[in-house]
């Protein structure tokens, strides 16, 4: 059974404010409502937070002390953080310590199974090395999830940094203490009760990479949705992202040769074949495809689609993303007839959120 008419829709999922003066789509709208839904359960009208004062001898010469703003609009950067307390998969984490600890900086970071992007920097070795590597003395880093798999996401995250830490980290103290500024939250963050979901809901995501990117196939006939996460290619040598126009969708196959029949079509190909990302998109650009889709293989998480060494010195002006496998949507686009001339792409934008917060000597940023 074909699908009949297919749509498959590019959805990154970006803040207001990210693109200055851009308008919102009707489904956006009702997006925004539903955002402000989720801060009013969040935090309400007035949250009555108590914001200890920090005096700017506290902070240090030339500081100014943290801003108190009215509770009606929430916690704000530069503002005193509020005590906290988490449940983690170690016991209980409390601010301020006790007996106080002075100097602590704390990192939040959220994950969430939606995010290609999160998916690829967990599972990327040169990721968490850079992690293990580079995590400033006296900073603690707390790490939760958004979603209803919150206890499995951290425990996951957890396995992922140990094998990485015992490989870089070899002195035995030095392992403790590392390990010791690791918090992982098995509780989703909109369960947490305290401010915390406050500064991840409401301090909207601005930069690359902080939405959630996805791959929505739509079929009209069968009233059918897949949606898939994707990751955007994003070093120097792919200069165009997705733009929000219709495209055709065609199938591209690995990617390793030319393909004429990927023309003026967005090109699907598979991660397989003896060639490089760079060369995939490289084959479909001299096709003349307006922008690639590269799936993996089931079963392998997404991955970076950068180039290596020389293939950096070519400028690619299509765009091209990494997505998973999606087994119905692949078949039938390469064994239906019908469907390999009525399946469509698009763009569009919808909100993000944001994936990770800060507070350093008690004050939020």
């Amino acid at each position: 059974m074909g699908w009949g008419s297919v749509q498959l829709l590019l959805l990154v999922l970006i803040p207001p404010g990210s693109q200055a003066g851009a308008p919102l789509s009707a489904g956006c709208l009702s997006c925004e409502k539903l955002w402000k839904v989720k801060e009013r359960t969040v935090h309400g009208d007035d949250s009555g937070l108590l914001r200890p004062r920090v005096s700017a001898d506290e902070l240090g010469s030339g500081a100014a002390p943290p801003l108190e703003a009215d509770s009606r609009l929430g916690l704000k950067p530069g503002m005193a953080a509020p005590p906290f307390t988490l449940e983690t998969l170690n016991g209980k984490l409390s601010y301020p310590a006790i007996p106080e600890q002075p100097g602590l900086s704390f990192t939040f970071q959220a994950f969430t199974n939606k995010s290609g992007f999160l998916e690829c920097l967990w599972s990327s070795t040169a990721s968490l090395v850079a992690l293990v590597d580079g995590l400033p003395p006296h900073t603690h880093l707390v790490f939760m999830s958004f979603d209803d798999s919150a206890p499995g996401d951290v425990r996951w995250m957890k396995q992922q940094l140990i094998p990485v830490m015992e490989a870089r980290l070899k002195n035995i103290s030095r392992f403790k203490d590392f390990l010791s500024r690791l918090h992982f939250v098995p509780i989703p963050v909109y369960a947490l009760g305290n401010w915390i979901p406050a500064i991840f809901y409401a301090w909207r995501c601005q930069q690359h990479n902080c939405g959630l990117a996805q791959v929505v196939f739509t079929s009209a006939e069968l009233r059918m949705t897949v949606v898939t996460k994707r990751l955007d290619a994003r070093y120097d040598w792919i200069m165009k992202g997705w733009s929000s126009v219709p495209y055709i969708l065609r199938d591209g196959g690995d990617g390793c040769k030319i393909s004429p029949r990927v023309k003026n079509a967005v090109a699907l190909v598979s991660d397989e074949g003896n060639c490089s990302y760079f060369t995939k998109v490289n084959n479909m650009a001299n096709s003349e495809a307006l922008g690639v889709l590269v799936y993996v293989k089931p079963g392998r998480p997404l991955q970076d689609m950068n180039c290596r060494r020389e293939e950096c010195l070519t400028t690619i002006n299509i765009p091209a993303s990494i997505m998973h496998f999606q087994k119905d949507v692949i078949d039938a686009l390469r064994h239906d007839l019908e469907l390999q001339e009525s399946c469509g792409v698009q763009c569009g934008n919808v909100m993000g959120i944001n994936m990770r917060a800060q507070m350093d000597h008690g004050v939020l940023f």
